[in-house]
């Protein structure tokens, strides 16, 4: 545990709660790359008021990995891929679910307890400490609550010509009520037959105001707002993606919030996760073969040329 990591209490009800930040940093000489992590839950929390673990990029907000079912207090995140260059620190964050029903004053921690490498690299300072947190209870203002619906298909045109700029390509009603939230950080799932180098110069907006760029789509499209969260008050509001469409003639694209825990956001009056409803449309783009507009300049010349 280091920087950034969890102090005081955990609130019933909410999702995405900092349980635990690790670092992780690599030999002067070599990179590596972790494949598993293993956590172990300490403190009177039992296992079933624990409905999800998530493994999150500290730098992009994005979650790598999800983890369910927790038995005997263990949880192990394997398959993982997340390289480390030599000489580099990389933070990870393990974030929870925690249940309504969680009975305030009790404890819960997270500890680090066992770390995989490609090549069995060793690993030394396991096991990691987490912080301890009591569960408590709000009722008033009760925690806030978050609800995505895509709107796509009433803004959007089904098809598009490949070289066309500035498309709209994700629009979403976001609701929020009880309390302001942050937004942190929006990881889309790019589906479809497209290229993902062809769908480029991403622009998120947020009730009319450009919010974060992107260079291109990729299949994991993670908008990161991390270092400045923005803020969303209760109400409504507008959130949509605009795209350049270089490419890909003949196959389909489309932005899907797969999981709701792909976007994540913060309760402002508790500094606490949310897990937002999301309901996604079966919406998505057609690309056209791209045309070319032929005309004289207007500075060519009308006289006859004359012979010789």
């Amino acid at each position: 545990a280091g920087a950034g990591a969890p102090t005081g209490s955990a609130i019933a009800g909410a999702g995405q709660i900092n349980v635990g930040r690790f670092s992780f940093t690599a030999p002067a000489t070599t990179g590596v790359t972790v494949s598993g992590m293993t956590f172990t839950k300490v403190g009177v929390v039992s296992d079933s008021n624990i409905s999800n673990l998530y493994l999150a990029d500290v730098n992009t907000g994005a979650v790598v990995a999800q983890f369910q079912s927790l038995s005997a207090s263990v949880a192990t995140f394997s398959g993982l891929a997340l390289n480390v260059a030599a000489g580099q620190t990389a933070w990870y964050e393990l974030r929870a679910d925690i249940s309504s029903s969680a009975t305030s004053g009790n404890t819960i921690a997270f500890d680090l307890t066992g770390v995989t490498t490609v090549g069995s690299t060793s690993v030394a300072g396991l096991p990691v400490k987490g912080n301890v947190l009591t569960v408590t209870s709000v009722s008033n203002p009760a925690i806030a609550t978050v609800s995505m619906t895509e709107t796509t298909n009433s803004s959007a045109n089904s098809t598009v010509d490949a070289g066309t700029n500035s498309v709209l390509v994700s629009q979403w009603t976001v609701a929020v009520t009880n309390s302001p939230v942050y937004l942190r950080s929006l990881q889309y799932s790019f589906v479809g037959s497209a290229n993902v180098g062809d769908v480029r110069n991403l622009r998120l907006l947020v009730n009319g105001n450009q919010v974060a760029t992107l260079p291109m789509a990729a299949t994991e499209t993670v908008f990161s707002m991390n270092a400045n969260p923005l803020k969303l008050n209760t109400g409504n509001s507008t959130l949509q993606i605009f795209a350049d469409v270089a490419g890909s003639p003949n196959r389909t694209f489309r932005f899907s919030l797969l999981q709701p825990y792909k976007a994540n956001f913060m309760d402002s009056q508790y500094n606490a996760g949310i897990t937002a409803t999301v309901t996604n449309t079966s919406y998505s783009f057609s690309i056209n073969t791209g045309s070319i507009t032929v005309a004289v300049a207007s500075d060519s010349p009308t006289t006859a040329v004359p012979a010789g």
